[in-house]
């Protein structure tokens, strides 16, 4: 590692460049030319714009190396925002044309909800007019099948007696009976 402040290894940026150090006396050596480091990073000597003082190669080529991944790095930054925007820009307009779509199919949904409510509503009010019914169907079953036990008996009864008539007293007796039959079960 090399032995100078780190004010001078990392954040040189070539447009806000301060140095914390009182700046190098030029005439110190005559013999030596002084370099510096322009923002575009090529090298001059002393005569051309005065920026960035450097006496060392290697610090010369490190510096112009940070200076072109910071730049590089800018501009990752500077397209990767531009991208997010453009992303944005794309999904706010989505929304945009998805709202109305989204409120026009809650309304669907709650006019769905309520239809539904309405038929559970008459399924149950079915069921239960099922249940009287079947109720009533069986009830009725049920009288079908006592009176229809209380005709045959009394069809027996009439049979018997029209039978012990006739071996009484005759076919006069027989149909007199037949008659009086109709007249109550027409």
């Amino acid at each position: 590692m090399s032995s100078a402040p780190p004010s001078d290894h990392n954040n040189v940026n070539a447009d806000n460049y301060k140095p914390n150090v009182n700046p190098p006396d030029y005439h110190a050596h005559p013999n030596q030319p002084i370099h510096f480091i322009h923002s575009e990073g090529e090298i001059s000597s002393a005569d051309d714009t005065l920026q960035l003082p450097i006496q060392d190669p290697k610090r010369v080529k490190r510096i112009l190396a940070n200076r072109q991944s910071a730049r590089r790095s800018r501009e990752r930054k500077l397209q990767y925002i531009s991208e997010l925007q453009k992303r944005v820009g794309k999904l706010e307009t989505d929304v945009a044309a998805l709202t109305p779509r989204v409120a026009f199919f809650d309304c669907q949904r709650s006019m769905l909800v309520m239809q539904n409510s309405q038929i559970k509503q008459r399924i149950a009010v079915l069921a239960q007019e099922n249940f009287v019914r079947d109720g009533c169907y069986e009830t009725l079953n049920k009288e079908i099948g006592r009176l229809s036990q209380l005709y045959q008996r009394q069809n027996l009864v009439q049979t018997d007696a029209m039978t012990a008539a006739i071996d009484a007293g005759g076919e006069d007796t027989a149909s007199i009976f037949y008659q009086n039959d109709l007249q109550t079960n027409p």
